[in-house]
């Protein structure tokens, strides 16, 4: 330490930055820590401390907080937020919308001014964005890790909609065996100008998967594709599925359909990754969204195009 403090303080200050930025997620509170050493290395950390945050219902209650006393602003230096599933938002109803929202998540949504990634469950999301129109003007990344089965009423949700139609480069999740409904789930994106969008395909049926569903599946995709979807450039698929075998499935058989159909705006993200241990029991589904936020911009660049023209 002795010899550290020997050196210039503009290299003291680049030290910290790197260490900063190496240790910030897997170790923000030592990161917050350096806050307390001086103004100056303060200076240098606070942007790096929340330019992006990790939200669990453990430490919901004191960012409602800040978001209500942050004299500082530090909420305005957010560049990425992710909320995790198990962050509960108590939804009222806005009788002028019938949109269902969290008060107080709105309330932080009108605090993160800086915001350009989001992730997290519907409700979370409406709610930020809940009329905060600033949000839809600024937000380039968005995930939407609860399948859209389970959105409700997309088309009385006015701040999803107008996100995952505004946002250039979208992330959903859909359920195999829910074919029957996409086009109820997609009715409000007619208006979607995504350049990019990810969809997550889930199937988590320990029977396994069938062509019939993947057939069933591609059929539904092939409406809401021409209805909902005509103006996204790139629409990359990922299989997620218990069983390697099950993936690959799902993979030929997305193949084919892109290839019959000459459709160049299909791609697939099919590198398997596993969902599920045996042993344990638990899905992984929290910490494969956590991933997702830590690639960024990186996550809508993988894939590849299932047809190519004279290919």
């Amino acid at each position: 330490m002795d010899v550290i403090s020997r050196l210039p303080h503009e290299l003291i200050l680049l030290i910290v930055e790197e260490a900063c930025r190496s240790y910030v997620h897997p170790h923000a509170r030592w990161v917050a820590s350096l806050c307390l050493l001086c103004k100056s290395v303060q200076h240098v950390v606070t942007p790096m401390l929340y330019a992006r945050l990790f939200v669990y219902q453990s430490n919901l209650p004191a960012l409602k907080a800040l978001s209500r006393a942050d004299q500082r602003k530090r909420l305005a230096l957010v560049r990425e937020i992710y909320f995790a599933s198990d962050v509960d938002a108590e939804a009222e109803d806005d009788p002028s919308t019938d949109c269902f929202f969290d008060r107080d998540l709105r309330h932080l949504g009108r605090r993160l001014t800086g915001l350009r990634s989001l992730t997290g469950p519907s409700l979370v999301i409406e709610s930020l964005a809940h009329r905060n129109d600033r949000l839809c003007e600024k937000l380039d990344l968005l995930s939407v890790t609860d399948p859209t089965i389970s959105w409700g009423a997309l088309h009385a949700q006015c701040g999803l909609h107008d996100l995952i139609c505004s946002t250039p480069r979208s992330h959903i999740v859909v359920t195999l065996d829910t074919a029957d409904t996409l086009l109820f789930d997609f009715m409000s994106l007619t208006a979607c100008m995504a350049r990019c969008l990810i969809i997550d395909i889930i199937c988590d049926d320990h029977y396994g998967v069938a062509d019939w569903e993947v057939d069933e599946f591609t059929t539904a995709m092939e409406d809401v594709i021409r209805d909902h979807l005509s103006r996204v450039r790139r629409i990359i698929f990922r299989p997620r599925c218990l069983d390697e075998a099950d993936a690959r499935l799902v993979t030929s058989r997305l193949t084919s359909w892109a290839t019959e159909k000459r459709k160049r705006r299909i791609f697939v993200d099919d590198a398997f990754v596993p969902i599920y241990d045996d042993a344990s029991g638990i899905f992984f589904y929290d910490a494969l969204e956590v991933d997702d936020t830590l690639q960024g911009a990186a996550l809508w660049k993988r894939g590849r195009r299932l047809w190519v023209p004279n290919s």
